[in-house]
């Protein structure tokens, strides 16, 4: 997680200077490489549910049965 923010800080100072303090390629640098750790920050951050049927475990999905068997 730190890697995709330490990349997308390093893009946009990038652009920063490579534009000459440009704040309109900056943001636009910025808000696009700040969407990947958002993301996976949100997909992290999701519950999901175990489940003991009998003494097996599995994992619960977040999808129904009648979802995921189309």
């Amino acid at each position: 997680m730190l890697g995709f923010l330490g990349t997308a800080v390093f893009s946009t100072l990038r652009i920063w200077a490579i534009w000459e303090h440009a704040l309109g390629p900056t943001l636009a640098a910025g808000l696009a490489s700040i969407v990947v750790p958002a993301v996976n920050l949100y997909v992290y951050t999701q519950t999901s549910s175990i489940r003991v049927v009998d003494g097996v475990c599995s994992s619960g999905s977040r999808y129904s049965v009648a979802v995921s068997t189309r």
